[in-house]
């Protein structure tokens, strides 16, 4: 009787032990992916404002040639006027593009940060009847991946890359080790020792036109 009730003691206990990494990397995979889509939304909802601005500033040079050719100076300094207002709006677009993606790469890094804390706490947590290991923690670089139509010091439209799934991917491992303490009473009925390998991932992927967050199939734990 006691044997079972250690054994199913032990069960429970050691795959909360394995699963709780998976689960908080699952979190953090879908909270990064989420951050990473209000970034992609806000960055293509200023794509039509950088196209007009682009038009306006096509018709602006039309106007200051045509000023030009009439030698007048007031129609000159107008028009050269209405150039630099445009050109002054769309690097400050460029500044908002730019922040948007700064504030993107940041909160990633700072939810891999927590991501980190959170798989290190349960370390930590180690209690009286198993001694938990976790270790070689990685979480692969990642930045919204989306490109330029041009490479200037203006705004400019900005697209999902090619394969843009697979590249927005982010990733997380770890290594794990569970085993009974030899002080614990469990280990004097049923000594236990389990190694194991974590990892998971998650990008955007399209549904029905529109990007959303989600997790690879390869989520799982393996034993070593």
């Amino acid at each position: 009787m006691i044997t079972a009730l250690v054994v199913v003691f032990s069960f429970w206990k050691i795959q909360n032990y394995i699963l709780t990494p998976l689960q908080i990397c699952r979190r953090s995979q879908l909270e990064i992916q989420s951050n990473s889509l209000r970034a992609l939304q806000e960055l293509t909802k200023l794509n039509p404002v950088v196209i007009q601005l682009r038009q306006e500033l096509v018709l602006a040079y039309s106007a200051l040639a045509a000023a030009t050719a009439s030698e007048n100076p007031v129609a000159i300094r107008q028009a050269l006027a209405e150039v630099h207002r445009i050109e002054a709006e769309q690097k400050l677009l460029k500044a908002k593009q730019s922040l948007i993606l700064w504030q993107e790469q940041q909160e990633t890094w700072s939810r891999q940060i927590r991501f980190q804390a959170q798989i290190t706490k349960l370390h930590l947590d180690s209690d009286s009847f198993f001694q938990i290991d976790l270790n070689e923690i990685q979480f692969l670089p990642h930045s919204l991946s989306v490109r330029p139509d041009q490479i200037s010091d203006k705004a400019s439209v900005y697209e999902p890359e090619v394969d843009f799934s697979h590249k927005q991917s982010t990733q997380a491992f770890w290594r794990l080790k569970v085993q009974s303490r030899p002080s614990s009473w469990i280990h004097q009925h049923l000594p236990f020792r389990y190694a194991a390998r974590g990892r998971c991932s998650g990008s955007l992927f399209e549904k029905a036109k529109q990007w959303e967050p989600g997790l690879w199939k390869e989520n799982k734990v393996d034993k070593l």
